[in-house]
């Protein structure tokens, strides 16, 4: 099976640091294989859901109100998740 070449590059990289290359291909391409793809999915979704969730941009100046901010807003969302793990 071919590389693609949209995909060599970061498949290299990769192997070169040990890492088990997981990147989900597109639709329209030729090497797609769905079984896998949806088991990758099903391994990625619970973690891929925190990022989603979070807000990218950065309200105060400076790094250590930031920090703080994103701290809280991390334990915030923590707290949310476990009232919904355990009801």
């Amino acid at each position: 099976m071919a590389t693609l070449p949209c995909v060599a590059p970061a498949k290299n990289a990769a192997k070169s640091r040990g890492i088990h290359f997981c990147a989900i291909k597109k639709n329209n391409m030729k090497q797609k294989n769905f079984d896998l793809d949806r088991y990758y999915t099903s391994i990625r979704a619970p973690f891929e859901r925190v990022f989603s969730q979070d807000n990218k941009r950065l309200r105060y100046i400076g790094i250590a109100k930031n920090q703080f901010a994103e701290f809280m807003n991390a334990i915030c969302f923590n707290l949310k998740r476990l009232t919904v793990l355990t009801a």
